[in-house]
């Protein structure tokens, strides 16, 4: 695994017979707005699991 000292990431992972398994090929360090932060769940099945389980 090599290490970038600069973002402090591991940029390259590799397996042990030496196979690249992870790889960054790029990092922006610019601050994360509020949006990447957002739920955004349109169009997903909502289910509430304990109503489920209680069988009502």
């Amino acid at each position: 695994m090599r290490r970038s000292a600069d973002s402090r990431l591991p940029l390259l992972m590799m397996d042990g017979d030496g196979q690249v398994q992870w790889q960054v090929t790029a990092a922006d360090k610019k601050p994360a707005t509020d949006a990447v932060f957002e739920v955004r769940d349109l169009e997903f099945v909502r289910n509430d699991a304990g109503q489920d389980i209680s069988g009502e």
